[in-house]
């Protein structure tokens, strides 16, 4: 004999006659549903611990990303100061090659002028030489010609008083001819000064070149150590290149982390999104469970009568007490108790027939 819920809710306090097997398999069912019930919440805190792993883990890639975002941050701007200090590197290397080229190109104006102007200055003393050469001639043409009246001063000595006339004349024109020569040695002493002083001129100007020389040869010397600094400005941008480029490559490398690092966050949120829906999906197979337990629990007894509040009543008709019955429900198995289903329970209205 099964129990008879309805016949207990009228009168809690009178004994039932009941079946050891229907007990036994109302226990089976019982123990069933609290031994899913026990596992289904040990799943659950599986389920939220491993939700809170999740959890922990995602908040430490995100930590590790932002690390990462921060370190890529502080590369890019290491490679742009080091790309502005090369790029003004290479303009003041430009600056002083170009000012060096310009005073090397007015050193070498001012060698071709002094250059110019010694070749005029050796004109000038060629001039003077051939003028020279031509007073040291006509010199000596004078001297031929005073010997050659001295020659003729010892003929005429025989004939004295016939040409006494003509010498006074002669020492005339002799003394002509050495007022013209004293000139001319006048003029030759002069000569001789103005290739003195060009001389001295020259020696000045040689000096001058050979300091310009020297000036040359330094500023040659600065240009070789200049173009050595190039050289060695060169390779040092060689290698910040290089180094660029090696930075480039960590900061590609670090690009790719970090996108792999996106998709596993993106991996790790939908596996928490998925343990959510587990979790959704435990309690809500918890919460059927336990109105499934609380189906079968039996009401509990209390002294004194049921109240009208706290019996079943129809909702259509309002009937109470023995008008309610209760009966399987065949289309419902909870369970099964070996190869017999379990089946869960249902109201039907004695006065109406309306099933609840």
């Amino acid at each position: 004999m099964s129990i008879d819920w309805a016949k207990a809710e009228e009168r809690p306090d009178k004994t039932q006659k009941i079946e050891g097997k229907f007990l036994l398999d109302l226990r089976a069912k019982v123990n069933d549903l609290e031994k899913q019930l026990t596992e289904t919440k040990n799943e659950l805190d599986q389920t939220k611990a491993n939700l809170d792993s999740t959890e922990t883990q995602l908040q430490d890639t995100k930590s590790s990303l932002e690390q990462e975002r921060t370190q890529h941050n502080q590369t890019k701007s290491e490679l742009e100061e080091t790309k502005n200090t090369l790029e003004e590197t290479k303009k003041n290397l430009e600056d002083t090659t170009e000012m060096y080229e310009n005073t090397i190109s007015d050193y070498k104006n001012s060698l071709e002028e002094k250059n110019e102007t010694i070749n005029n200055l050796n004109s000038e003393v060629n001039e003077l030489k051939q003028n020279l050469e031509e007073y040291d001639s006509k010199v000596s043409d004078l001297e031929g010609s005073v010997n050659e009246y001295s020659q003729m001063a010892e003929d005429s000595k025989q004939k004295v008083t016939e040409l006494t006339s003509r010498l006074e004349s002669t020492k005339g024109e002799l003394e002509q001819v050495n007022s013209k020569v004293q000139e001319k040695e006048t003029r030759i002493n002069e000569l001789q000064n103005k290739v003195q002083e060009l001389q001295e001129k020259m020696g000045s100007t040689d000096e001058t070149l050979a300091s310009k020389d020297n000036q040359i040869q330094q500023l040659q010397t600065q240009l070789s150590e200049k173009e050595s600094n190039v050289g060695q400005l060169n390779q040092a941008v060689s290698e910040k290149e290089s180094k660029i480029a090696e930075l480039n490559q960590q900061v590609q490398n670090l690009s790719e982390q970090l996108e792999e690092k996106s998709q596993q966050v993106e991996t790790l949120t939908q596996e928490l999104e998925n343990k959510e829906k587990a979790v959704e999906e435990k309690s809500t197979q918890l919460e059927e469970v336990e109105a499934k337990l609380n189906e079968f629990k039996p009401p509990e007894m209390g002294a004194g009568e049921f109240s009208a509040e706290e019996r079943v009543t129809c909702p259509m008709c309002g009937a109470v007490g023995q008008d309610i019955k209760t009966v399987e429900d065949k289309s419902k198995v909870l369970s099964y108790v070996g190869h017999v289903p379990m089946y869960a329970k249902k109201h039907v209205c004695k006065k109406c027939g309306y099933e609840f």
